[in-house]
């Protein structure tokens, strides 16, 4: 009875022990089974996300994942099976340890995946992409550079603000004035013809060689980008795009469930506009062998927004007139040796609109004129891969005022390396404008970009995927368990 007693006792406790045994082992699998899933869940969103829109970050620098596989439907589900079958395939091997895998070592028992959550590429105003486009930047650019050329590009941008003109209004005016005194001054000569005083009083005052410039104004305003600006090895691009298919312009796709905080980053504009400029083509670019049909001014396009190439470059060239003029015309009031150029044929020339008392509006159509003019040269030698300072001086003015009278479609600019450069110019006007016409334009051209190549022609930036939170529900055995993981660039 004792040795009996004594092995039963033994076997109680036995039992317990087996009991905390079987209760460790089976926790332990109900662990490791969730960790099993777990990593292959994360595993799998890693294999999905490397699947990443390879054109875009070659020519972009830009991690997204295409979820309309280059087509417009959005195809979420598409992405959640290509995730599912990669878990299937980390779960259930075909070759596992000792001929088994975790799904059966673990008895693991999952239903289908359910995307949760995700972000698309134009949520939250292009959140994700703004933040890539930084990162891009500060890796090419790095702080202290960036910094000093948010610097220049924003003390430049004020300062053409401040003196650009907004419109040739006040030459228009004077111009017109000018022409009625002129025709008044004509009359008043045939109605004195008789009066030799008169006579004598003209032939005194004005010099003989004396050429008025005013009388080139009418040739001067009526250049323009095809029989002036444009050097003889341009051809301006017919390009055209639909503005209405456009991303900025069509009611976009919102994402869902993931909603992370937005952030601003110093010098955010900045990096925009100089990503623009690194990126995209303008009237300088090379555009290389397939280029035909193609949309070619994109930096003007995202200045202007206008559906032709054409429009977008004559925008352009008009405002950087209107910049340059300004900076000329307070130039001229600088240089005292233009000044007295311009009262000395503003006396002449009131002098023949016998209306000697209009010598000081005379005087202020002869500086428009001229600085407009010297504007004209300053474009032409733009667009001819040249340079322009923001402040110039004797050794930059180009136009004489004598040069003004010969002026014409064939007057050549001298090309210099002082000073700015067509892009350089581009990148003040970008910063000039409001971020988000800057940012949604940007994102046109982008979208187009990638529509232009070869099979492509359907793709929408709004199916395209920052971020990605997929959910699992399952058991092992008699625990049922339920695991989300969540993925982005």
């Amino acid at each position: 009875m004792k040795k009996g007693s004594i092995t039963v006792y033994v076997c109680l406790v036995f039992c317990v022990i087996l009991s905390l045994i079987y209760g460790c082992i089976n926790s332990v699998r109900v662990s490791c089974g969730r960790a099993a899933v777990s990593c292959a869940v994360e595993e799998a969103l890693f294999s999905l996300f490397s699947t990443y829109d390879k054109e875009l970050f070659d020519e972009y620098g830009l991690l997204l994942l295409d979820a309309g596989y280059s087509g417009s439907d959005f195809l979420i589900g598409k992405l959640a099976k290509e995730a599912d079958e990669t878990v299937e395939k980390i779960l259930s091997p075909e070759t596992g340890i000792w001929g088994t895998n975790p799904e059966k070592l673990y008895g693991i028992n999952i239903g289908k995946p359910e995307v949760t959550g995700y972000v698309l590429a134009t949520d939250m105003n292009y959140q994700r992409i703004r933040e890539q486009i930084q990162e891009i930047i500060l890796s090419k650019v790095g702080t202290d550079i960036l910094s000093e050329l948010g610097s220049d590009i924003g003390s430049n941008a004020e300062i053409l603000s401040k003196y650009s003109f907004d419109d040739n209004k006040d030459m228009e005016e004077l111009l017109e004035d000018y022409e009625n005194d002129k025709k008044n001054a004509e009359i008043k000569k045939e109605e004195a013809a008789g009066e030799s005083s008169q006579e004598e009083i003209q032939e005194a005052e004005i010099p003989e060689d004396f050429e008025n410039p005013l009388d080139n104004a009418d040739s001067i305003r009526n250049l323009g980008l095809y029989n002036f600006f444009l050097p003889e090895d341009k051809e301006v691009s017919p390009g055209k795009i639909d503005i209405d298919s456009t991303v900025s312009h069509r009611n976009k796709k919102s994402g869902m469930g993931i909603m992370p905080e937005e952030k601003h980053e110093s010098y955010e504009k900045i990096m925009l506009s100089e990503y623009a400029i690194r990126f995209f083509t303008d009237f300088l670019s090379d555009y290389g062998k397939d280029s035909a049909g193609k949309f070619k001014y994109q930096a003007e396009y995202i200045i202007v927004g206008k559906d032709e190439d054409s429009k977008n470059l004559k925008s352009v060239l008009d405002y950087i007139i209107l910049i340059r003029e300004g900076m000329n015309y307070l130039y001229l009031y600088t240089d005292a040796e233009k000044m007295a150029q311009i009262s000395e044929v503003a006396l002449i020339v009131s002098t023949i609109l016998l209306s000697p008392e209009l010598e000081i509006v005379v005087q202020q159509l002869i500086m428009l004129l001229w600085a407009y003019a010297e504007s004209l040269m300053d474009v032409k030698n733009l667009l001819a891969g040249g340079k322009v300072p923001i402040f110039k001086d004797s050794s930059t003015w180009q136009l004489s005022l004598s040069g003004i009278c010969s002026m014409n479609s064939s007057t050549n600019a001298e090309k210099t390396d002082i000073g700015l450069g067509y892009s350089e110019y581009l990148r003040l006007l970008m910063y000039m404008q409001p971020d988000q016409i800057v940012l949604d334009r940007t994102m046109d051209m982008l979208e187009y970009n990638k529509r232009f190549t070869e099979g492509n022609e359907d793709f929408c930036l709004d199916n395209c995927i920052s971020d990605i939170e997929i959910g699992y529900s399952g058991s092992i055995g008699k625990n049922e368990f339920y695991i989300n993981r969540s993925y982005g660039y």
